[in-house]
């Protein structure tokens, strides 16, 4: 820790940046700050609280609005903090009776947290963090709610002040002052039992004074309608018939087609469902929307068989059967839709679309990807109106916010629940003595629970639903065997508001209740059960996303135990299908500050753990994982996808694929698994191409791209020529590091030397084959590429990697740092940094640790050291703060050794010393860049060898040039 004086002076240096000279250097830790909420710029309130709650020595917190939802999203810090003993003060007030006693009543349940409420005006908002001889505090605007942590327009200041600042102590002095007033009480028990009372009466003369009969209720399409409507009429313009529907559970599917149909205006129209509840339910929709005067309306479903409405609407179990369709003229509706359509490939399904020739067919589905190999896509001749998938929606606004917690499954006997988990451990004491905490500790938006519980086998739903109605739950287990009135009656008492007896808290199930149900009023969804499809897990948690009366948010609490698809928990919350498991650590650890709206996802400890290693264990491009998003995108575009369209549509990053041992190319796994390919490279073509895909399709530079480009259209071009254009490219980037003609050289002999396979060596020309040779300054065509031309093919295909490599580079790495070819917070190998230093050869074979070439230090740290290494090599390096690393040199080196010397003379001006940090080494060869450091304090010491001697070793104390942002230090330190 640095001593005071330092504190001070940093202190002045930060205000010198904040208030007089935003250049000047400060550590941006203790710079003024304006804190907002924006989840594109991976900003949120939550995360400062978060981040100053879980290092602070103290807190107070002043705010005038505390509800349970933003209580729930500091549950697990506050937790921790408990059992650190970490005291805080919480004042609050009574202001428009906003405060749930709820909120109160978990305030009151921690031991470390004194709360006082004043009684009176009270709209202040204010955080106090305590550091050791610093405090952070945050004023502005936000309360302590889930929306205002996370979604609104909120503005807040961070300040940070020494003990003795002016600041600090005029707050400490006004919270000490309402803290100690005549009109704030102390929150006891007897106090809420008070408040709950008046807040109860309160609520209900709010809830009457605001009713009102309207006179007419006006339907008009929302956002994702409007525009899925602009496309089902373009399509209709361009000729097509038929057109598929993508759109999260809960935006408004069903409404969406009543308003197209009343734009196509048909004779008749048929809806098709698989239940009767929903058949009923949808035509109350297309009630809500079409004249009565114009369109009528019947179920066609079991007993009612409706066959001369304008609009009916059928299930497809009564449908389906010969004697029902042939009720039906083939051409009798010139508009047909189909929900939950992914069920279409189901002969029932196929039986009455086969029948029908309809002017124009709809298909609706959340989830249109099949497990069953059916192709959902062709049947609607690849025609997508509109895609709108989960993270889509909340941003949107159409759906209510979730609170996800990750939670460590419960340890029976020293061990992990796994997949294959015996009856006994499921439905232990200890298991549902686990469950029950959580429940209760996350709880839910609303005055009761409706919850639905998802188990892995219908013997432990069975045994769960009766453990929990003996601990005084209402609940009932529901299975594919439960008859359709069992399960409407089971809903409607899930549903009903008022508590008592006939009401349900819970329904247990185990994927009868994945999709096709419409339960707006589930509050609480629980996971009891390994997440094995990703397309399952999106499903249940669309159960409770659906907006109803009185409910602010859902609750999803999954319990995460020892199990093999851990990774696909990420995959599903963030819909993040790159398959790149560097940006599924980072939404383990940060992911509620890129998730939008006041949605927001947190993992215990341990669950974090358990993921993180699951995603380390996991090889996410093995082939099999490769050829199902292949499969999936095929489908969807109806042709062989280029690598663009697998950026286009959100796919696998193309550089999984070429990171297959395997196929190591994108035609090598195309002549394997795809059936319509019949193109033929010759060995020297394949070895161009594994060149370009292993070794510069990764964007990671332009300058190899940017010199096959030119070879592909001329034969030769000269150095400074080539320099130029690198030079030039880097002008149009629209980014503030432009090149200078002498650093463009630079990439563009070190681009040459990638290209004609000196920089790798000897052993290159077994794998690889040169894109061209040099002499005289003179980039030519190398023959191999000369003759590769005359294949069409191997063109297209070298087009396509070079097209998608740029696209890659312009997503990833457009933003080069302190004049480097390196952008911070990127990935790369030992290998990747002697390339973009612009080395003459491959040194990576030779960096242990560190290295030094030119003006260029390449520092390479694992943060959390394996157990298993030598003594000597157990370095102390660690990130003090987001401003400050600590390292140690190897050992056996003293201040007049060489890299001692080039320390002490260290020249910002001469030299740029690189940091690369990787969590752990289960996260492979790749390191993120975290910037350029200077050292401040070099200092003589000593590490344990070997055999318990004592070895010299240089500690040196760096400073970040640019602080650290916070999503990547958090993940790395904490």
């Amino acid at each position: 820790m640095h001593n005071t004086a330092a504190i001070i002076n940093d202190l002045h240096e930060s205000v010198e940046t904040s208030l007089f000279n935003h250049r000047h250097d400060s550590r941006q830790d203790l710079q003024l700050a304006l804190v907002i909420n924006d989840h594109k710029a991976g900003e949120k309130m939550l995360s400062h609280v978060l981040s100053e709650l879980s290092a602070c020595d103290e807190f107070e917190i002043s705010v005038a609005f505390i509800r349970t939802s933003g209580l729930i999203l500091l549950a697990n810090v506050l937790d921790e903090l408990e059992e650190r003993g970490v005291r805080g003060r919480v004042l609050t007030g009574t202001y428009l009776t906003f405060n749930e006693p709820d909120a109160f009543r978990r305030l009151l349940n921690y031991e470390n947290i004194e709360t006082r409420v004043y009684n009176g005006s009270f709209h202040a908002k204010g955080y106090l963090f305590k550091h050791g001889e610093l405090k952070k505090l945050i004023v502005g605007s936000s309360n302590l709610t889930d929306t205002a942590l996370t979604s609104n327009q909120e503005w807040n200041l961070s300040v940070t002040s020494a003990e003795n600042g002016k600041l600090a102590k005029d707050y400490q002095l006004e919270f000490n002052r309402l803290w100690n007033h005549e009109a704030t009480s102390v929150l006891t028990d007897d106090w809420l039992a008070e408040y709950a009372e008046h807040y109860d009466k309160y609520r209900k003369q709010a809830v009457r004074s605001f009713y009102y009969t309207p006179q007419e209720k006006m339907i008009r399409p929302n956002v994702m309608q409007t525009e899925a409507l602009a496309g089902l009429a373009q399509l209709r313009d361009e000729g097509k018939n038929r057109a598929l529907l993508i759109s999260a559970t809960g935006t408004g599917k069903t409404y969406l087609s009543a308003f197209d149909v009343k734009a196509f205006s048909p004779k008749k129209v048929l809806y098709v469902v698989h239940r009767n509840k929903i058949a009923r339910k949808s035509m109350e929709s297309f009630q809500n929307v079409l004249s009565s005067k114009e369109y009528s309306f019947g179920m066609f479903s079991g007993s009612e068989k409706t066959t001369d409405a304008r609009c009916i609407f059928a299930t497809v179990q009564t449908l389906a059967k010969r004697e029902n369709l042939e009720k039906f003229a083939k051409d009798e509706f010139d508009y047909i839709i189909v929900d939950e359509v992914h069920r279409a490939g189901a002969n029932s399904y196929l039986r009455f679309m086969d029948y029908f020739e309809a002017e124009f067919i709809l298909g609706m589905s959340a989830t249109p990807e099949r497990t069953d190999d059916f192709d959902i896509y062709e049947l609607f001749d690849h025609n997508i109106a509109y895609e709108i998938r989960l993270n889509d929606a909340l941003e949107y606004n159409l759906l209510v916010p979730f609170h996800y917690f990750g939670v460590a499954e419960v340890c029976i006997d020293g061990e992990l629940l796994e997949e294959d988990a015996s009856f006994n451990r499921l439905v232990s004491d200890e298991r549902v003595r686990h469950v029950l905490n959580a429940i209760n500790k996350y709880g839910y938006s609303g005055e009761r629970v409706h919850g639905l519980v998802f188990c892995s086998r219908i013997e432990e739903a069975e045994e769960l639903s009766q453990k929990f109605n003996n601990l005084g739950y209402k609940t009932v287990a529901l299975s594919g065997s439960t008859s359709e009135a069992l399960r409407d009656d089971a809903i409607e008492r899930l549903e009903q508001d008022e508590d008592d007896e006939n009401a349900l808290d819970y329904i247990f199930t185990v994927d009868i209740f994945n999709e096709g149900i419409d339960i707006p009023a589930v509050n609480q969804v629980v996971m009891l059960r390994p997440t094995q499809s990703a397309i399952v897990f999106v499903q249940q948690l669309g159960r409770g996303l659906r907006t109803s009366e009185g409910k602010e948010y859902v609750v999803v609490i999954d319990f995460i135990g020892n199990y093999q698809k851990n990774y696909l928990i990420p995959i599903a919350l963030f819909g993040e299908r790159s398959g790149s498991k560097e940006k599924l650590r980072k939404l383990i650890s940060n992911g509620s500050c890129e998730i939008p709206g006041s949605s927001t996802v947190s993992f215990d400890r341990i669950s974090t753990e358990r993921i993180i290693d699951n995603i380390n264990r996991t090889n996410l491009s093995k082939l099999s994982m490769i050829r199902d998003a292949y499969k999936e995108l095929r489908a969807k575009i109806g042709s062989i996808p280029t690598l663009q369209d697998f950026l286009d549509h959100g796919s696998i990053d193309p550089s999984i694929i070429f990171e297959n041992d395997t196929v190591r190319t994108y035609h090598q796994f195309l002549v394997r698994y795809e059936k319509e390919y019949n193109e033929v490279f010759s060995i020297d073509e394949e070895k161009l191409m594994e060149l370009l895909c292993r070794e510069i399709a990764d964007g990671k530079r332009e300058a190899e791209l940017i010199l096959i480009d030119e070879l592909l259209q001329n034969r030769s071009i000269t150095i400074n020529e080539l320099a130029r254009k690198i030079a030039d490219n880097s002008k149009s980037s629209g980014t503030d590091c432009e090149l200078t003609f002498e650093s463009a050289k630079m990439q563009a002999l070190s681009a040459t030397r990638v290209l004609d396979l000196s920089f790798f060596g000897d052993s290159a020309t077994k794998k690889y084959a040169p894109f061209c040779s040099v002499s005289n300054s003179v980039i030519s065509r190398s023959p191999e590429l000369e003759k590769a031309l005359s294949n069409e093919a191997f063109v297209e295909e070298t087009i396509d990697v070079i097209l998608a490599a740029f696209r890659i580079h312009e997503r990833d790495y457009h933003k080069p740092f302190n004049d480097r070819p390196f952008t911070l917070y990127q990935r790369y190998s030992r290998k990747d940094a002697c390339r973009l230093a612009c080395w003459e050869h491959d040194e990576h074979g030779t960096i242990f640790g560190y290295t030094f070439k030119y003006d260029d230090w390449l520092v390479f740290v694992t943060y959390e050291k394996a157990d298993d290494i030598s003594e000597s090599t157990k370095y102390s390096d660690h990130f003090e703060t987001r401003d400050v690393f600590h390292w140690m040199t190897r050992s056996r080196v003293g201040l007049d050794s060489k890299e001692g010397k080039m320390l002490q003379e260290y020249d910002p001006e001469k030299t740029r010393i690189h940091l690369f940090v990787k969590k752990e080494d289960g996260e492979g060869q790749d390191h993120y860049y975290m910037g350029t450091i200077k050292p401040e304090k070099i200092a003589p010491t000593t590490i344990k060898g070997n055999k318990g001697e004592d070895l010299p070793i240089l500690a040196v104390e760096f400073k970040m040039d640019e602080q650290v942002r916070r999503v990547e230090y958090d993940y790395i330190v904490n």
